[in-house]
């Protein structure tokens, strides 16, 4: 499987290019069939799992389910060693959205309970779930150097920051001799979601503007809903009024239209399939990314892994997302 490299004080922290995501594991999927995916992906060649402390504490009960039933896993399969770790914190509670927890005090405590669940040594990379810009840098870039420094953490990430913001922030690192983020986490597709949508927070998504700092910046990208849905395969099998209401309600507009349609000609053009041409914009793309990917069924993730090797080229990418 293809890699994605993310620097790191030590040695860099190689990942897949397919990310499983785990944020329903021991909850809405039960323990067994997340062992299953887990036992399936490291089958197919994956070697990068992604939760948050947050995943599955869904009343706010301390209890962070999905970690727990990584390190569950990662014991009992012997893949402690083989497997890479990527966990979040500084998450808001669930049941309180309105209280930050973007501090020194609230980052080291979801550090240690990580370490905990996870029974690990090490996290491969920590990312801040959330940010608070009324919080200063100063505030967390050093709590988070600390464990990387005692070799809790090998690298740290920010995820649903803006760019402006992590280079605040390393500006901050690097004047003070700490360690910055070298990786980002974002929402970010093929697909495109429509104007207007309701949500419970405003969170950055890739744009063009943010990419285009990305790319300057040299920060590599972990992308989340990398499938917005599957929206792509669904619609190329079954057309846009073959599916959900709320799925043609969110993304049905002129971009995801001619996007989708531009899939259809790659998928002609290279003999691939709709998952591996829209996990490939990501996969391929000119920014160094990896996709986290969130199936619930065995069939979903060899579909999804079947993307893995997907080779395309610039042109093939820019295509994708070229006005017709």
């Amino acid at each position: 499987m293809r890699k994605l490299t993310i620097e790191a004080v030590s040695s860099p922290v190689t990942l897949s290019k397919i990310i499983l995501g785990s944020t329903m594991f021991g909850t809405k999927i039960d323990e067994k069939t997340s062992f299953e995916l887990m036992d399936l992906y490291a089958e197919l060649g994956g070697d990068s799992i992604d939760t948050a402390s947050v995943y599955g504490d869904w009343q706010d009960t301390g209890d962070p389910v999905s970690e727990r039933t990584i390190g569950k896993w990662l014991k009992q399969s012997g893949n402690k060693t083989k497997m890479k770790v990527i966990t979040k914190g500084a998450h808001y509670k669930l049941q309180s959205p309105q209280e930050s927890r973007v501090s020194a005090a609230c980052i080291q405590d979801d550090i240690q309970k990580s370490l905990k669940s996870l029974m690990v040594d090490a996290i491969d990379v920590y990312f801040l779930h959330r940010d608070n810009e009324d919080v200063p840098v100063s505030e967390i870039m050093p709590v988070l150097h600390k464990y990387v420094a005692e070799g809790y953490i090998k690298s740290i990430g920010a995820s649903n920051w803006t760019v402006k913001r992590m280079l605040e922030a390393n500006a901050f690192a690097k004047a003070n001799h700490l360690t910055p983020f070298t990786v980002s986490q974002l929402k970010w597709s093929l697909a495109v979601t429509s104007a207007g949508q309701p949500a419970n927070e405003v969170l950055p998504e890739m744009t063009d503007a943010e990419y285009e700092a990305y790319m300057a910046a040299g920060i590599p990208v972990l992308a989340w809903s990398s499938q917005a849905s599957g929206i792509v395969p669904k619609v190329v099998a079954n057309g846009w009024n073959g599916i959900s209401e709320q799925l043609k309600e969110k993304y049905y507009n002129d971009i995801n239209v001619a996007r989708i349609e531009s899939v259809q000609t790659l998928m002609k053009k290279k003999g691939i399939n709709a998952t591996q041409a829209s996990l490939g914009y990501i996969t391929c793309n000119r920014l160094p990314a990896s996709a986290i990917i969130g199936p619930s069924r065995t069939d979903q993730l060899r579909d999804s892994m079947s993307a893995a090797d997907a080779e395309l080229d610039a042109e093939d990418v820019q295509a994708l997302i070229r006005l017709r």
